[in-house]
């Protein structure tokens, strides 16, 4: 009988140290909750990272291939484009930009 115990014991404490880690990734800005909204204020391609600035300050915000980086008029855009001063709304992932879209009239056009 006390080998049953700890067993359910066991499989309760992994199932919560699988869970507990993955509802508070969906509880922070920036990794899988709200959206993270704010201005950029630098972009390091050699890190490939974008700082925000937002109302709780200043946010860095990982970047990799496959996030989508949305400008208007400027198809292909990719993190490079972002310029300080651009309005952006960032989703994240697990820590991770999954896309940027730049607005709010601040971003430079492109040619298409």
């Amino acid at each position: 009988m006390s080998k049953q115990v700890v067993r359910i014991v066991t499989v309760l404490a992994v199932a919560l140290a699988v869970a507990l880690p993955a509802f508070a990734k969906g509880k922070g800005e920036g990794k899988g909750g709200k959206p993270v909204e704010g201005t950029v204020t630098a972009v390091d391609t050699t890190a490939n990272t974008v700082t925000i600035k937002t109302a709780d300050g200043d946010k860095v915000i990982k970047t990799d291939a496959n996030t989508k980086i949305r400008i208007p008029h400027n198809k292909g855009a990719t993190l490079a484009d972002l310029k300080n001063g651009t309005e952006v709304k960032v989703t994240c992932k697990d820590g991770c930009a999954t896309a940027i879209s730049a607005g709010g009239g601040k971003h430079e056009k492109k040619n298409k």
